[in-house]
């Protein structure tokens, strides 16, 4: 009996370490889904980039993967006309002082720069042991040490950094805090009639294309895609900073069975478009035309594609995601399948399947133990240390 008693013991005390196992890596409840159709197409997005990058891996066995995935690096532009949405939505008129401005900084950064610093340190780590010759790598040049303040001030992707370095999807992290620090020019220049914030939109373009084209004159050997990165971020982020200003234009003059239809033919055609080898500048368009769409369709409360809960559901990890996947391949598809398996096409594709598989669960534990509490805890100090000495405000809710 004292056997029996001790078996159940032991099984009920597995069964409960296994579902907390479980319980840490199911996916984090969504929050503010307000807007299902973006949050939906941020996944999407995020989903896209990595496979892009893993398809590099994989197109190296099979080449004919290759053309597939060519423009999916401009699923990183959806990120930035969203994020404009999103910025007008939630600050927009509450920057009316230098605190609150500098408060928003800071909320930025809180939700930033954690995940930022913690992925940037993993590939310091790395760095150091290529320095020291205890590890070779078939890109040295990533672990550029002179690059490290840049990255360690999010300033790397404004021209100041050498090239792509350490993590190095983080160069559009660097891009969207340069719109953050110009969004109240941004807000106040696009403001006005539907006419005129068109007409701010592209002088915006214009005034960033040549002033990014004379920096990049300015220099023997320049850094394009430094430069070129604030530009994209710049005319993206505008035009969603105008999306939302005038929403209730776009509301008032398209009909729930429009918006259904024309919504989900931009996104599949977005995704057909960017599958192919049309030119970029087409690419750019129907991007910004899928994040139109889907931001009309969530104000008129009409579900597309994109809001399916596989989709929108998911949306909480969309930013770990895409910091985290880089970090997950550098071991398992760079290292350890080479090691153990060899470079056979079998390996490789085994490799990409782990990787994605840990992507997702490294994605969940930095959000449960990293980034949800990180953010917490800096926007508690950000509350305390900038805002409280002038008046309580209202909390605002995290993009």
């Amino acid at each position: 009996m004292a056997l029996s008693w001790a078996t159940r013991g032991a099984g009920a005390t597995e069964v409960t370490g296994l579902s907390r196992i479980a319980g840490w890596i199911a996916p984090p409840p969504a929050v503010h889904q307000s807007y299902k159709n973006l949050d939906g197409l941020r996944l999407i997005a995020s989903v896209g980039i990595v496979l892009f990058h893993y398809n590099i891996y994989l197109s190296q066995v099979f080449p004919a993967t290759g053309p597939f995935t060519r423009q999916f690096p401009l699923f990183v532009d959806l990120f930035f006309v969203i994020s404009g949405i999103v910025i007008a939505m939630v600050y927009g008129g509450r920057l009316n002082t230098g605190r609150r401005y500098a408060n928003f900084l800071s909320l930025r950064l809180a939700r930033l720069y954690p995940l930022h610093f913690a992925t940037l340190m993993f590939y310091v780590v790395i760095g150091c042991f290529v320095l020291a010759d205890a590890a070779q790598v078939i890109n040295p040049e990533r672990y550029n040490f002179d690059d490290l303040v840049p990255n360690l001030l999010l300033i790397h992707a404004w021209g100041f950094g050498e090239g792509f370095s350490f993590n190095y999807v983080s160069w559009s992290v660097s891009a969207e805090f340069f719109c953050y620090l110009v969004f109240p020019v941004l807000l106040w220049v696009i403001q006005g009639s539907v006419v005129w914030g068109a007409v701010a939109v592209a002088l915006i373009s214009l005034f960033a294309t040549l002033v990014t084209f004379a920096s990049l004159e300015a220099f023997a050997q320049p850094p394009e895609y430094n430069a070129t990165f604030v530009l994209r971020a710049v005319v993206g982020f505008s035009f969603g900073v105008y999306t939302y200003l005038h929403r209730a234009v776009w509301v008032r003059f398209v009909s729930d069975r429009a918006i259904r239809v024309l919504g989900n033919a931009a996104f599949f055609v977005m995704v057909a478009v960017l599958m192919s080898d049309l030119p970029e500048a087409v690419s750019h368009v129907l991007v910004a035309l899928a994040v139109f769409a889907c931001f009309v369709a969530d104000e008129k409360g009409v579900a597309l594609v994109p809001a399916w809960k596989g989709f929108s559901g998911l949306s909480e990890l969309t930013y770990s995601t895409y910091m985290l996947h880089t970090v997950v391949a550098t071991p398992v598809v760079s290292f350890i399948f080479p090691h153990l398996f060899g470079p056979s096409p079998a390996s490789v594709v085994a490799s990409l399947i782990a990787a994605l598989f840990g992507t997702y669960v490294l994605s969940v534990l930095t959000y449960r133990f990293l980034e949800d509490p990180a953010r917490k805890a800096w926007r508690r100090a950000s509350d305390r240390w900038i805002l409280r000495p002038v008046q309580p405000v209202a909390k605002v809710a995290a993009e």
